[in-house]
């Protein structure tokens, strides 16, 4: 049974989505934003406030958190962001990702999500601890590894910058004591001026093993200044043995080597996902609210295909392309379309997806007997 925690912020009326919700000890919040627009800073300050308040709200320490993820819109604010991270945490901190978009929704600057696992913080198993910002390149809480937003912007060109990242990836495992088959889901994060260019090797490399979820956006910077690309994924130790990875017969997914879900334990983990069926045909092209609705219905199919049900969706990831105004039509549609959930909601304006038709990419987890 998933539990919705709800603050009365603004974004929960126009999503539909609680602030942040709950399965069993794991707590994930929502894309928090400010109350008010009062500038970058301000509202940094504003939306960590907020999840402090909603983690010891319900029971769990700062401590507790293993992943903190920001989205922003000023270019040239990750070294504040970081700075602000690293004044509400204890180092060592969570694995952080801090990410550039085009827009948030109501032309809010900053949005928050925070991973928690109540009563984690005694057990946990920090790895590359960075004092400034309190964060770590990868945290470990029994089985699962998370992984930061990994980047190499003093590699180079950006295939330089890719090999290097998935090489820290496997670096990253390897210290955990796991390996590539056991990685289960992952985000590669694109600047926008390298769309056009091919992944290599390393990717796919990275991918063979696990054959994990994906998804691969493009956004306006994916990690700081001078960085193409970023990659931050989580890992289940064993998983190998006992993962279940589930496809939708896109020759998409077979040629990238992803799954469309993949559940480990009774964690489902859902990749990012478009109006895309097989035979790589877009349904309803160029329209956003449509296309929430046909790729909910996707995720919703594979969630069930893997033993979940749609109540025990915990949270949604919407990238959205077409501005401030597509993002309104997109919450419309998605406070919809989630009805009968408690899941957490982020949502999020990217310049380009896969394909032109393609305006909606999301991704999603569900927690199965909670």
């Amino acid at each position: 049974m998933t539990n919705a925690h709800s603050t009365g912020a603004w974004p929960e009326a126009l999503f539909g989505a609680p602030s942040g919700c709950s399965a069993g000890d794991r707590i994930f919040t929502s894309g928090l934003m400010a109350r008010d627009g009062t500038g970058l800073e301000s509202e940094a300050h504003q939306v960590f406030r907020a999840a402090v308040e909603l983690l010891l709200g319900q029971g769990a320490a700062l401590g507790d958190a293993v992943r903190t993820r920001i989205f922003y819109t000023e270019e040239g604010a990750a070294d504040l962001l970081s700075a602000v991270h690293g004044v509400v945490f204890d180092s060592p901190g969570p694995a952080m990702s801090a990410v550039l978009v085009d827009c948030l929704p109501r032309d809010s600057k900053v949005a928050l999500e925070i991973e928690a696992i109540r009563g984690a913080s005694g057990s946990m198993t920090h790895y590359g601890a960075d004092a400034a910002s309190a964060s770590s390149r990868a945290v470990r809480h029994d089985d699962e590894l998370f992984v930061a937003g990994l980047s190499a912007s003093d590699a180079g060109s950006h295939a330089a910058q890719m090999d290097a990242v998935y090489d820290s990836g496997t670096a990253a495992l390897a210290e955990a004591g796991m390996t590539g088959s056991d990685v289960v889901s992952t985000r590669h994060y694109y600047a926008h001026a390298v769309e056009s260019e091919t992944d290599g090797a390393g990717k796919n490399d990275f991918m063979a093993d696990g054959e994990p979820t994906s998804a691969g956006i493009c956004v306006i910077g994916p990690a700081g200044q001078g960085a193409t690309f970023s990659l931050e994924f989580e890992a289940v130790a064993g998983a190998a043995g006992r993962r279940q990875n589930y496809r939708t017969g896109r020759t998409f997914e077979v040629e990238n080597h992803y799954s469309r879900a993949v559940r480990a334990g009774n964690v489902i983990y859902v990749a990012g996902t478009t109006s895309i069926v097989p035979g790589e045909i877009v349904q309803h092209p160029g329209e956003v609210g449509p296309q929430i609705t046909d790729t909910l219905a996707i995720i919703r199919a594979a969630i069930e295909e893997l033993g979940g049900k749609w109540s025990q969706l915990v949270r949604t990831r919407t990238y959205v392309v077409g501005g401030l105004k597509k993002l309104d039509e997109a919450a419309t549609a998605l406070k919809a379309a989630t009805e009968g959930t408690n899941a957490a909601a982020t949502l999020m304006g990217v310049p380009v997806l896969g394909r032109p038709e393609v305006v909606v990419e999301i991704e999603a987890t569900a927690i199965v007997g909670e």
